[in-house]
C-alpha cells in the first residue's frame, strides 16, 4: 500500500510542475505523510484521515506564508497579445466591415475585423486584440 502513496505523491509532485500554484505540492506532501502512517503499520482510514488534515493544515497555515513569501508575478513579462498592436499583417480572407476575415500575423492565422472592406493578400497593421480577434487598418 506505501507503493500507492508514493505514486499518488509523484504525480501530485510532477501535476505541480505545470500549475505553478503550490496547490498540487501541497498534496503531494500530504501523500508522504500518509505514506509515513502506512510505514508504520497504521490502517488505511487512518492513512486517508492524516492525508485529509496534513492537506488541510497546509493549505490553512502554509499557504498565506508562501502567498507573503512568493511575489505575485513574474514582472512585466511581455505577451503574445500585448505586443501585437503595430504589426504587420498579410489578409488571407477578404475582410468587410460587417464580416470578419482572417489575416495572418508572424505566421499565425487570426480572425480579423476592419471599419472598411480590405481584400486578400493586402498588409495591414493590427491596432488592437479583443480575445480571439485582432482589429486592423490597412498599413498606409
Amino acid at each position: 500500500m506505501w507503493v500507492l502513496w508514493l505514486i499518488v505523491a509523484a504525480a501530485f509532485i510532477i501535476a505541480e510542475l505545470n500549475s505553478g500554484t503550490f496547490y498540487m505540492l501541497v498534496l503531494g506532501i500530504s501523500a508522504l505523510f500518509a505514506l509515513i502512517v502506512n510505514l508504520l503499520h497504521q490502517p488505511f482510514w487512518l492513512q486517508g484521515v492524516t492525508f485529509a488534515i496534513a492537506a488541510f493544515l497546509m493549505y490553512v497555515f502554509l499557504m498565506p506564508i508562501l502567498r507573503k513569501v512568493l511575489p505575485k508575478e513574474q514582472g512585466n513579462v511581455p505577451t503574445q497579445v500585448s505586443t501585437m498592436p503595430g504589426r504587420k499583417a498579410i489578409v488571407v480572407r477578404t475582410i468587410l466591415p460587417q464580416a470578419d476575415g482572417q489575416v495572418r500575423v508572424d505566421g499565425d492565422l487570426w480572425t480579423a475585423a476592419a471599419d472598411e472592406t480590405i481584400a486578400v493578400g493586402e498588409q495591414v497593421a493590427v491596432v488592437e486584440v479583443r480575445v480571439s480577434k485582432v482589429y486592423v487598418k490597412r498599413d498606409r
